[in-house]
């Protein structure tokens, strides 16, 4: 069996990051230690079967059909991602309760 294809925008690691920051800042050492391995297994499982998760439709030109899936065991953080031929590809990994609409719009950053 070929192994599915992961692309992963530079983004995605800086939400990684920043919230592995965000947990340690607010004394979540526990959880800051496992959100990395979380991500890597929902990751895993996403590539093992594409098209889990809620469809997206956010208004940005260059944001085709996307999906969000959570990350276990954080029950508020997603992995928002595109299927593509023969594998995903992962745009970000962010907290359900931020601004989502402006943050995949047009009003909101340029998507690269």
């Amino acid at each position: 069996m070929t192994r599915r294809r992961l692309i992963v925008r530079l983004a995605v690691r800086a939400d990684i990051l920043l919230y592995v920051r965000y947990l340690l800042e607010h004394d979540a050492r526990t959880a800051a230690e496992r959100f990395p391995d979380a991500v890597d297994q929902a990751l895993e499982r996403l590539l093992d079967t594409p098209g889990l998760g809620a469809p997206q439709a956010f208004t940005h030109p260059k944001l085709g059909a996307m999906r969000a899936w959570q990350v276990p065991g954080f029950r508020y953080m997603y992995i928002y991602y595109q299927e593509i031929l023969g594998g995903i590809r992962v745009i970000r990994i962010l907290h359900s309760k931020r601004n989502l609409r402006r943050i995949f719009s047009l009003k909101g950053k340029p998507m690269h």
